[in-house]
């Protein structure tokens, strides 16, 4: 009985591979992402009395798990639905930080968006936050260490390079008109994302990420900040610095 050769089997499985970047990514994409969006619009409308399990919330993340378990299909859309994974996990924190907080709820002020990434206000330990720190890890444990961090920088990199095209343009108005709509939709969500890992993933057993991306994530955000800072409002200001000290308490000096 013949038996195919590594030939067959490596054209068969790049076959394969243009069919699913053709016919199937973009729609797969399409729906992860729908199905995270209408998650996490759904948690932000339950009710406060409404009585959940984490787990079976974030079912769309054990999907995603078993999805990026695949060699051929992880890689390549990960980087498309990463964000409204971040988006999820964010709307659940947010929400069951709420209900284990119910005696003191948040206020509507400008510190209700960013009150669960605070040290003093997230309470790690509580049932609920481990249950999500625990999808969480399984999820990201899938990555390479350093891939979170690596997109982070990227992201903000690309806010600081869009920043130098503005500050180029001739028409000051369209300037800081673009730099500030920039700022409020996307990099303060980068800021939320930051601080959300730093909080729900640990990172005691990964000193490379430790010594060298978190001080990279850091001197980003400080340039962004710098270039920045003019144009922005207090709270995103507040953030910014908020963020910057939660990347310098989890940062390690480089060992000698």
């Amino acid at each position: 009985t013949p038996t195919p050769s590594d030939t067959d089997v490596t054209t068969t499985t790049s076959n394969n591979n243009q069919y699913f970047d053709k016919y199937s990514k973009q729609l797969l994409i399409e729906a992860l992402n729908t199905m995270l969006s209408r998650q996490a619009e759904k948690l932000k409308n339950l009710p406060a009395d409404t009585k959940v399990v984490v787990t079976e919330e974030l079912f769309p993340l054990k999907i995603i798990v078993s999805l990026l378990d695949n060699a051929d299909i992880g890689p390549v859309i990960i980087e498309d639905i990463l964000m409204e994974i971040f988006r999820l996990l964010l709307v659940a924190v947010k929400v069951y930080d709420v209900k284990d907080n119910s005696s003191n709820p948040t206020s509507d002020s400008d510190d209700d968006d960013y009150h669960y990434i605070s040290s003093n206000s997230l309470n790690i330990q509580s049932s609920n936050m481990a249950d999500i720190s625990k999808v969480a890890s399984l999820l990201f444990n899938i990555f390479e260490p350093r891939y979170i961090w690596r997109f982070f920088t990227e992201k903000l990199n690309h806010f600081t390079s869009a920043d130098d095209h503005h500050r180029s343009n001739s028409d000051e108005e369209t300037k800081t008109k673009s730099t500030t709509s920039c700022l409020d939709d996307s990099a303060m969500e980068i800021c939320h994302c930051i601080c959300l890992m730093l909080r729900v993933i640990n990172l005691e057993n990964y000193q490379e990420i430790q010594t060298k991306c978190l001080p990279l994530v850091l001197h980003t955000l400080l340039r962004l900040l710098m270039q920045n800072a003019p144009q922005m409002k207090a709270n995103q200001i507040k953030l910014v610095l908020k963020t910057s000290a939660a990347l310098l308490e989890c940062s390690q000096p480089m060992p000698p």
